[in-house]
């Protein structure tokens, strides 16, 4: 089935190194399918923009703060 990894962290990047590249999507800050951007941080939310290859990029804005939760906007979408 499908794997999602984000790529951010350096076990995470030797797991996605290891897997069938078929079903892989990669979600990271850089070199990944899915790229995130932080435009702006505060206690009431994060904005970001969001982009991949063959997409238009997209700004979203969550009202939780947290890079975590844009990662999961991301795995979501």
């Amino acid at each position: 089935g499908p794997v999602v990894i984000c790529v951010d962290e350096p076990n995470s990047r030797e797991l996605a190194e290891n897997v069938n590249k078929e079903n892989l999507t990669t979600v990271g800050s850089v070199n990944a399918d899915w790229v995130y951007k932080i435009i702006e941080t505060s206690r009431g939310g994060i904005k970001a923009t969001i982009q991949r290859k063959d997409l238009p990029d997209t700004k979203i804005e969550l009202a939780v703060p947290g890079e975590h939760n844009i990662k999961n906007a991301i795995w979501a979408y």
